[in-house]
């Protein structure tokens, strides 16, 4: 071994922070698996999400606060103060926000049991109330709406950046 190679380093490997790009990762969403909500196996049903990060769920941010603000300085320039947000008006726009992070739905329909248990078809499309229901904004508002339960899940998952990035 020469002199010089005994006094070189190894070269550590950097990480590329590029690669925790979490703004790419949220937009190109995640394929989220919904449990049920007392025994928390799966039932079959995944929903395809945006992430918190995404491009999509700041801009909604920003168009709130926004509008809120113009609303608060439009009051404040007639001498007025604006009404609080009322419970209601702050569910609905949660209720819009996680519809907005909605890219897609889908039911995986299964063959066998056990360790044979494969998916034998997937639709695009989920069970509710008695109607397979495509995903779009209505059905979105319908099933969030109803399913507090599912609204859980959803919020969690756009809110959970292991979601989206892998470590």
């Amino acid at each position: 071994m020469t002199d010089e190679n005994k006094n070189k380093k190894p070269e550590i490997e950097m990480l590329d922070l590029a690669s925790l790009d979490t703004i790419a990762a949220s937009d190109a969403g995640a394929r989220i698996e919904i449990l049920h909500p007392v025994n928390k196996e799966p039932i079959g049903i995944f929903i395809t999400l945006l992430g918190k990060h995404s491009t999509t769920f700041r801009e909604l941010v920003r168009e709130k606060i926004n509008k809120r603000v113009k609303a608060e300085s439009m009051a404040s320039k007639r001498g007025k103060t604006l009404d609080p947000r009322t419970a209601e008006e702050v569910e609905a726009e949660a209720l819009e926000m996680l519809v907005a992070c909605t890219l897609s739905w889908e039911t995986e329909i299964y063959e066998g049991e056990g360790k044979d248990k494969k998916v034998k078809e997937v639709k695009p499309t989920i069970f509710f109330d008695g109607q397979h229901l495509l995903f779009n904004h209505a059905n979105g508002i319908t099933v969030y709406s109803r399913m507090l339960w599912l609204r859980e899940q959803i919020d969690d998952a756009i809110g959970d950046l292991e979601n989206f990035i892998q470590a």
